[in-house]
């Protein structure tokens, strides 16, 4: 199956006129037909409206699901955020997602792909990442053995949400094969920890011309702040278990002035109340293609949180410039600064993806490298982070239980 070469990502244009001439040109050569199509969709995706909202409760699904361990007593979870790239390294990391550090076969229990399918995010590409292959019967992603989740980002609205609708959410399922995901966002649980992943996609793309003059905020819609208030009643005091949020935009960031997405955190807060509104969270995001761990921060009037940066999962990592300043604003603690290669006069650094594991009140979560040798792919944990959840209180303590090695770039805040 052919791949797309990292070279024509770089520098990837937010525009939706020319993401939709990228997904037109790689077809074939780009003939007179092959420029009416590209005008044909880019009007259509942006003057027909965005595929219906779907939301919980939906035909009796409340979109909350239990998590069920495996036969060791532990829930393991494979995260990946700008994964779906169609690029051979998105493939690598998919198969690192399915192996353990020998190559040998080790499913997680559930995947979850937090955003941005390139780069339109049409039924083709969402195929193209998602789809099982005809000879060898696999996908270049990894399914969990009991479930597989998923959140959209902005790509999939630059096509109007058909591919995620109506292709993506058809292949998700939850502990059984024949229930899916039937909205952008869900709740996944057990007696200690939940983990939410939040639809901050629908919204990050807005109306011609008058997006220029309002640009979109990303802010979750009614319909999932009602869920968030009656079905998961994220404001209920004597629920103290660990929350894990996971959303495609970031909240905050260390890399571009004014590029966080604070009003989810503040719409949270509003629902957890004035009290319960200062409990931290841990919150997993992509949409900046860079391994960042974050302090504790918090933006406007939005909750506390734990921030982790994973769109490292496919698409080409453009190495920032980043000062000490910058980084102790921000409360960003370590990032990935290294580089493999140049393209364009562009430091290109490393892909990855996190495994998360669940046992009673603790939660790990090692942060995986993709390293390349002689076209083979093998893992390098970069980071091992443990996180134990006092279950009268609902705080959480946080601990290195391997220290990072020197790939990563430490800031210290202090």
């Amino acid at each position: 199956m052919a791949k797309r070469n990292p070279k024509d990502l770089i520098g990837l244009s937010h525009s939706e006129l020319k993401n939709h001439y990228h997904a037109e040109n790689e077809i074939e050569s780009f003939l007179p037909t092959k420029i009416w199509n590209w005008l044909t969709n880019y009007v259509k995706s942006r003057f027909l409206g965005k595929v219906k909202y779907q939301f919980y409760p939906s035909n009796g699904d409340n979109g909350i699901y239990p998590l069920i361990a495996n036969t060791n007593g532990k829930v393991d979870i494979a995260i990946a955020a700008d994964w779906a790239s169609d690029t051979l390294e998105s493939a690598m990391v998919g198969k690192l997602m399915r192996t353990d550090v020998n190559g040998n076969d080790s499913l997680p229990d559930y995947s979850i792909h937090l955003g941005d399918i390139y780069y339109v995010g049409n039924p083709k590409e969402v195929e193209a990442n998602f789809g099982k292959d005809l000879q060898t019967g696999r996908s270049d992603w990894t399914y969990g053995t009991k479930g597989f989740l998923a959140v959209p980002g902005n790509h999939e609205f630059y096509s109007r949400g058909e591919g995620f609708y109506n292709n993506l959410l058809s292949k998700t399922f939850i502990n059984d094969i024949s229930v899916k995901q039937k909205a952008g966002f869900f709740c996944l649980e057990n007696e200690h920890w939940r983990i939410i992943g939040l639809d901050t996609g629908y919204t990050s793309v807005g109306i011609p011309i008058w997006e220029f003059i309002d640009p979109p905020k990303s802010q979750l819609r009614d319909e999932q702040l009602r869920w968030l208030r009656d079905e998961v009643k994220l404001g209920d005091p004597n629920d103290k278990r660990g929350l894990i949020i996971m959303s495609h935009h970031q909240y905050y960031s260390a890399f571009e002035k004014k590029k966080g997405y604070c009003q989810p955190a503040e719409q949270i807060a509003k629902i957890m109340g004035e009290n319960n509104a200062q409990r931290p969270v841990i919150w997993y995001w992509g949409h900046q293609h860079i391994l960042s761990i974050y302090g504790l921060k918090s933006e406007g009037s939005g909750i506390p949180a734990y921030g982790r940066c994973i769109g490292h999962g496919g698409m080409p990592v453009e190495v920032p410039i980043i000062g000490k300043k910058d980084a102790n604003i921000s409360s960003l603690l370590y990032c990935n600064l290294n580089f493999k290669d140049t393209i364009d006069d562009i430091n290109v650094g490393y892909n990855g993806y996190v495994k998360m594991t669940l046992e009673g009140n603790v939660m790990i979560a090692k942060h995986i490298q993709l390293e390349v040798e002689n076209n083979n792919a093998f893992h390098k944990e970069v980071m091992e982070e443990k996180w134990t959840l006092d279950v009268e209180t609902g705080s959480l303590q946080f601990e290195l239980t391997d220290i990072p090695l020197p790939v990563l770039t430490f800031f210290d805040p202090n």
